[in-house]
């Protein structure tokens, strides 16, 4: 499966932006399992519950190749009256494994976007052809 990146994906660990060289398929797939899981159990008639614990061993059979490069990209903060810098990686990103326990929240975050400032727009990206 391939994913193109389309704005900066932001993904962070420990409160520190992970670089094109420092994220990882666990980061990506365990940020959306979480995003998909709250929105559903906040908008949806049924709330998806994973299991936490078992898509995080099952990442550990992920592997990808990547394309990916960092983008700076800022917006103004009318309520802090300042510049606020939000970049990520934008880029092409396959991936190979067991992706099957993770498919729902692919597909649904090509809408609901992935990462930290995702009602921002970023972190949105499409799934293409393999």
């Amino acid at each position: 499966m391939c994913l193109h990146l389309v704005t900066p994906l932001r993904l962070q660990n420990n409160g520190v932006p992970l670089k094109a060289q420092t994220v990882t398929e666990r980061a990506l797939l365990m940020a959306l399992v979480r995003r998909f899981a709250l929105i559903s159990e906040f908008h949806g008639e049924a709330a998806w519950q994973p299991d936490f614990h078992h898509l995080g061993e099952l990442t550990g059979s992920v592997t990808g190749k990547r394309q990916l490069s960092w983008r700076d990209w800022q917006r103004y903060s009318s309520r802090q009256k300042q510049k606020m810098a939000l970049g990520g990686v934008t880029g092409r990103w396959d991936l190979r494994g067991e992706l099957a326990a993770f498919w729902p929240a692919l597909w649904f975050g090509q809408w609901l976007h992935a990462g930290k400032n995702a009602s921002f727009g970023l972190g949105r990206y499409e799934i293409l052809a393999a």
